[in-house]
């Protein structure tokens, strides 16, 4: 990693956002390089001090003050902006005549630019049979999630309030005949 691509992400570092892989290249570049452990630093203490600055709170009845102040100004009195020399900030028009300027030699560095016809070397292809997939209903698995017709959870609530005497009978055969 180097110092432009840390200062980059630093943000995200910072918010813990990162992928775990970007984030231990940020922790070992910060390490490595005293110059973006001094910035990182810098960011840290500028945020520790935003945090513990006092919330500004505005005064009772400021926005119905605002407003009414707001409402009070004529259209003539709109505020013009300008730049320093006293000329109007460029509009659309000017904007636009710009961005065609700048996409025009964009255009013409690109056309100046030559163009070399490699040919597509792929790497060779090793195709081989899949394996077969096992049989889904001879698995045990299909008795283990199969429905019998009750749910489980209340037998073994059953179970578990069951008596002991209950549960140590076992099997006796008794001499009911059919």
């Amino acid at each position: 990693m180097d110092c432009r691509t840390f200062r980059e992400h630093h943000g995200a570092f910072l918010d813990d956002t990162l992928p775990g892989v970007d984030d231990a290249a940020m922790e070992r570049h910060r390490a490595e390089c005293a110059e973006c452990a001094a910035f990182d630093v810098r960011m840290r203490r500028g945020l520790l001090v935003l945090h513990n600055l006092p919330r500004v709170h505005c005064s009772a009845g400021f926005n119905e003050r605002l407003l009414a102040r707001l409402q009070d100004l004529s259209p003539d009195r709109a505020p013009v902006h300008t730049v320093l020399g006293g000329s109007r900030t460029p509009g659309m028009f000017s904007f636009l005549a710009v961005a065609a300027a700048v996409l025009a030699v964009t255009a013409g560095a690109y056309s100046l630019l030559p163009v070399e016809r490699a040919p597509v070397m792929l790497p060779p292809v090793i195709a081989s049979q899949p394996a077969p997939l096992p049989d889904p209903f001879s698995s045990p698995a299909i008795v283990a999630s199969a429905f019998a017709g009750a749910p489980v959870w209340p037998a073994m609530l059953l179970a578990d309030e069951m008596p002991m005497h209950v549960a140590e009978v076992g099997f006796q055969l008794t001499g009911y005949v059919r």
